[in-house]
């Protein structure tokens, strides 16, 4: 025998082990892992099933959050002269009356009874926009008074934002406006309805009359630069509730706007 044809011991062991490396060796590695490992990897396994089924079933509510106001203006209600006359004013402005109580006097220059202004509802007389004694037309504001705002007949609720903030809202959509009962100071959930979103920019006299706050119309205002939209919401509490929410106009009160609820997938891939 030459000595090419002589195995060598090496060749012969990896030849050997050649042979052992095959399913028996796969065989020998699940005979040799352990059962926490097993346990461990079913875990894993199975949390991996939960977390795909909840990004696929599960939902995400995306809100938005912001400053409203009981509005003013629509609360306000505008006394005019019914006649040609001089006018005698009897109240002050930011007096409280009641419904029927005399405002003013006229005393027409035609010389006929004097005829008497009276207040259209109970609540706060406005600014006099007359002087004792002026003339006056038929037509002529006095004055206003706003009303005490009554929760079982949908009070309004007004805020003005941003472009960017005021297309997150759709007409007829249910919001929750977060209401602070005064008597109480506990904070109530009340469910609304959104009602009018303007199309064009509102100024800023017209938020100080909405809210009746110059203050916080400049806060809203400076939020959008300067240019923000009129968004309205209409109040519609549950009888349970309504009789204990005491409010008054120009409350300051926080609106909860869920605007899409995406499935966590959708998020993932680009959701609002």
């Amino acid at each position: 025998m030459t000595v090419s044809d002589q195995a060598h011991p090496a060749q012969t062991a990896g030849a050997h082990n050649a042979v052992r490396s095959g399913p028996e060796d796969l065989d020998d590695v699940l005979r040799t892992t352990r059962p926490r490992g097993w346990w461990a990897l079913g875990a894993i396994s199975a949390l991996v099933v939960v977390i795909v089924a909840w990004s696929l079933m599960a939902t995400i509510p995306q809100q938005l959050t912001v400053p409203a106001s009981i509005s003013v203006d629509s609360l306000r209600t505008f006394v005019v002269s019914p006649a040609s006359g001089q006018v005698s004013v009897k109240v002050r402005s930011g007096e409280s009356v009641e419904a029927d109580q005399e405002l003013a006097n006229i005393d027409p220059f035609d010389g006929s009874a004097a005829i008497s202004v009276v207040a259209p509802s109970a609540g706060v007389v406005g600014s006099i926009e007359v002087a004792d004694g002026q003339g006056v037309q038929p037509g002529t504001a006095i004055t206003s008074v706003v009303r005490v705002p009554d929760a079982d007949e949908g009070v309004v609720v007004t805020t003005f934002l941003p472009a960017s903030q005021a297309a997150l809202f759709a007409s007829t959509e249910e919001v929750d406006v977060i209401v602070t009962d005064l008597p109480t100071a506990r904070q109530i959930s009340v469910p609304a309805r959104v009602g009018n979103i303007s199309v064009t920019p509102t100024d800023l006299d017209s938020i100080v009359a909405e809210t009746g706050s110059r203050s916080f119309a400049e806060s809203l205002a400076e939020q959008g630069r300067g240019v923000v939209f009129r968004v309205s919401i209409v109040l519609t509490p549950a009888n349970d509730v309504a009789p204990s929410i005491s409010i008054v106009p120009g409350e300051i009160v926080q609106v909860v706007n869920t605007y899409d609820n995406p499935r966590p997938i959708q998020l993932l891939f680009g959701g609002r």
